[in-house]
């Protein structure tokens, strides 16, 4: 009894306290475009809706409505959706409209019943049952006011759609069916909103038709809707206002700083796609010689926690395995024994590429993977301030010489059919390998191939290999087209900065759409203006410019600058910090990835090792980010894959 009398007074103050740290610590609202443009439900409101429901799910019982009185059931709200997570997994959802007083307890109800039907909870032991619901993550949408959507076919219809941002709903007569964007962002139909409408038109009995069709014979319209999203990190946390399931990254106020963060963890999540313990022999490991040869996982898909591909492909294990060597050989701050530690795992990946397993690719057949294979070597055994005494060249790179000389030595016209990217990483491997104390390929060979890059390709083309040129041409010397490189790779990035979503110069949004958008490049053509994991090139393009000094003018230096910080914010934003790994089944090997776009589910593994080059090449140049004492004690620790 003097609990519940105690209640209504320290309710207004725990109101209070969960409204700052919702502002305080859950995504700035004042240094961007709000989501929030209705003002028919307020964060406040969402926190008290939060606070209500709060010890239903605790309990995991939800009252009947006989049973509840008319003050117990919450805030009067026109629709709401809730997402309960239990150790990462989704366990129950639940949904109500339009039903007056009783809305949230209706919703609350719903996801209640599924999480306690549902196998993960049913397979639990009798005793640990009841506690589940004081285990459990709330996610909480309360939808703002519906828009109409105007188009009369479906890609009409969602050309304005905002993957996770808007939801969707459909009315015909006066009944309604909705689709939040929290639910069809979990369940990986974020940017697949035509399904979405299929789904909702047979919920409302009527045929997958075009919306023009169906509004000519029914009382049928088209909306959107943004959400207020409240979401906790971990069952114990304090719920706070989310964009995309995730907080806001702020512009960094130093670079070296954030980019020491993406590269640390970015490294520690490729080490996650290790097949087996790197710290035993495979003989020593029951079962697990398959495993060894498999070498690494390939793309990680976050809400399911599986692997797709189960294995890398030898291009992708190769270009992770020369991040993480230039990692150690570019950047200073690592301690000894973490970049020992790293150097012996990239070794260890390219070493078992020369297993092949039955369900793999021959490496050397790869033509992308010989030449990262060249160039991890190059950074891991030819660099005299790095050699390691317990590292010994593995027999591979031998092979892989052979392969590449015979692979560069292509007829003109199968040179011109071959992927460009390839031909880009050929030209990097064949200028570095040109400078070793006794090169197999001669610098006139280099600037030939690296010329033959750059003089038959097409510029938008050329953006999307730009940051291996650049490579190439800051090792290759003698190098005679030097001077007319440097120009075109200025040209190449101005334009890539008039691209860049909120700069000062861009031409595709000065004040991104979308909060969250901020500082990526727009590459597609697409009617929407969005970004993704495609901005890691555009953004490495620009770090190597800046650091082989082609900024054009000093007059240039501030916008280049400023370039690159969105560049670096908007990498951090993709990746997958604890606020979003804590909430998927295996945080380990979700933290630190890089998702394909803000919305997505999908860790490509590609992804995660572009962003740890990006991030090494911003700590290698000084001018930038200016060298600093070590300050990574730690050595990493490797965790097993599944």
């Amino acid at each position: 009894m003097a609990d519940q009398l105690a209640r209504p007074v320290r309710k207004p103050a725990l109101l209070l306290f969960l409204s700052l740290a919702a502002v305080l610590f859950g995504p700035s609202r004042s240094q961007a475009m709000p989501i929030i443009q209705d003002d028919s439900v307020q964060i406040e409101q969402a926190i008290d809706t939060w606070l209500h429901i709060r010890p239903w799910i605790d309990e995991l019982y939800v009252p009947t409505a006989d049973r509840t009185s008319p003050g117990d059931l919450g805030p009067e709200l026109t629709g709401v959706s809730l997402m309960l997570r239990f150790q990462g997994r989704i366990i129950g959802v639940g949904e109500a409209h339009d039903q007056g007083a009783d809305t949230l307890r209706q919703a609350t109800s719903a996801a209640v019943q599924d999480a306690r039907s549902s196998q993960r909870v049913r397979d639990l032991p009798f005793e640990m049952i009841e506690s589940v619901g004081k285990q459990t993550c709330v996610e909480l949408e309360l939808p703002l006011q519906p828009q109409p959507l105007l188009g009369e076919t479906f890609e009409d219809v969602v050309a304005s759609i905002r993957p996770g941002i808007d939801g969707l709903a459909i009315r015909r007569g006066t009944n309604w069916s909705w689709s939040f964007p929290g639910r069809m962002q979990a369940f990986g139909l974020a940017d697949r909103p035509e399904r979405v409408l299929i789904r909702l038109l047979r919920e409302l009995g009527l045929p997958p038709k075009n919306p023009a069709e169906l509004r000519r014979i029914d009382d049928v319209e088209f909306y959107r809707f943004e959400v207020i999203v409240l979401t906790q990190e971990s069952p114990e946390s304090m719920p706070f206002e989310s964009i995309r399931g995730t907080r806001l990254v702020p512009r960094p106020s130093e670079l070296r700083s954030m980019a020491e963060k993406i590269a640390e963890a970015a490294a520690d999540n490729l080490l996650t796609h290790l097949a087996s313990d790197p710290t035993s022999d495979v003989g020593d490991i029951p079962g697990a010689e398959r495993l060894a040869d498999l070498g690494l996982f390939g793309d990680y898909e976050v809400s399911t926690d599986r692997y797709k591909p189960m294995v890398a492909s030898p291009g992708e294990q190769a270009l992770t395995a020369w991040a993480l060597a230039r990692y150690c050989a570019e950047y200073r701050g690592l301690v000894p024994e973490t970049r020992s530690e790293i150097r012996r795992i990239a070794g260890l990946i390219i070493e078992r590429l020369a297993t092949v397993d039955p369900v793999e690719e021959e490496p050397l057949s790869d033509e992308r993977c010989v030449p990262l294979i060249l160039l991890t070597g190059l950074a891991l055994y030819d660099r005299a301030e790095n050699r390691d005494p317990v590292l010994s060249e593995p027999p591979i790179l031998a092979k892989a010489r052979e392969r590449f000389l015979a692979q560069i030595d292509r007829p003109e016209d199968e040179q011109q059919k071959t992927n460009l990217s390839i031909r880009a990483l050929e030209a990097v491997a064949a200028c570095a390998l040109s400078q070793e104390t006794d090169p197999i390929i001669s610098p006139e060979k280099a600037a030939q191939m690296l010329e033959s890059v750059w003089r038959t390709a097409v510029p938008n083309e050329l953006i999307g290999v730009l940051h291996f040129l650049i490579l190439a041409d800051r090792t290759l010397s003698p190098n005679p087209n030097l001077a007319s490189h440097r120009a075109a790779s200025q040209h190449l990035i101005e334009a890539s900065i008039v691209n860049q979503i909120g700069h000062q110069d861009s031409l595709v949004a000065v004040d991104p759409p979308v909060r969250d958008l901020l500082g990526g490049f727009v590459l597609s053509g697409s009617p929407r203006t969005t970004s993704g994991a495609s901005s890691l090139r555009p953004a490495l393009a620009l770090a190597a410019a800046a650091r082989n000094g082609l900024i054009p003018a000093p007059e240039r230096q501030a916008a280049w600058q400023s370039s690159l910080e969105l560049a670096l914010r908007f990498a951090q934003q993709l990746q997958i910090d604890d606020t979003q790994a804590y909430r998927t089944p295996a945080s380990t090997r979700a933290r630190g990835g890089l998702k394909s776009a803000p919305w997505s589910n999908l860790s490509r593994l590609s992804d995660t090792a572009l962003a740890l080059l990006l991030a090494t090449e911003v700590l290698a140049d000084e001018d930038l980010a200016p060298t600093s004492s070590p300050t990574k004690s730690r050595p990493r620790t490797t965790p097993k894959g599944p």
